[in-house]
């Protein structure tokens, strides 16, 4: 979209059909480009070094020789990356018709999402504007109506260990147990 070219027709999306073929599972790798790949018995770069040359990217600015030649490595070797994923991938995606067409649906959809995300959030200023300007009594009020049943803020700060108490007092958990997972 930056340069103007147009969409493919067909677009397959690796990401979206690596979640549709791991419905319901957890990767051991995760579900990311590198998860994919380790997945499907691929070499991967390291999710360290993918890590920094993203916080490089992140980071925003003018970056000097190496770092503009780093960062042009890292998106080249994401590339190649889908390049290999693809073969390992396209056996499923292809096994019917039926599952190409919805890969192709799909495809459509994240190339909409593209144009969406580029385009940005349609905002309607004036009343943005006015939500702005009202928002700390709109907040007050919808605090004051809703926890009136629940009794879980403190002025405008929400308190886990009230929501805590409303849970076990209401039995939706055991005395005692952690509410909060991490």
């Amino acid at each position: 979209m930056a340069l103007g070219w147009p969409y493919p027709e067909r677009i397959v999306d690796l990401y979206c059909e690596f979640r549709v073929e791991t419905n319901g599972t957890m990767p051991a790798h995760g579900n990311s480009l590198i998860g994919a790949l380790l997945h499907y018995g691929l070499p991967a770069m390291g999710a360290e070094d993918k890590a920094a040359m993203r916080d490089l990217i992140l980071r925003g600015g003018q970056w000097d020789g190496s770092e503009r030649a780093a960062i042009l490595a890292y998106c080249g070797e994401d590339v190649l990356a889908v390049a290999r994923l693809m073969p390992a991938m396209l056996p499923a995606i292809t096994s019917s018709s039926q599952r190409l067409g919805w890969a192709l649906l799909r495809g459509c959809y994240m190339a909409a999402v593209a144009r969406m995300e580029w385009n940005g959030v349609p905002i309607d200023v004036p009343t943005l504007e006015c939500l702005t300007e009202f928002w700390p009594d709109i907040a007050d009020r919808l605090i004051e109506e809703v926890d009136r049943d629940f009794n879980v803020y403190d002025g405008r700060s929400f308190r886990s260990e009230r929501f805590a108490q409303y849970l076990t007092r209401n039995g939706h958990c055991l005395p005692g147990a952690s509410v909060w997972r991490k």
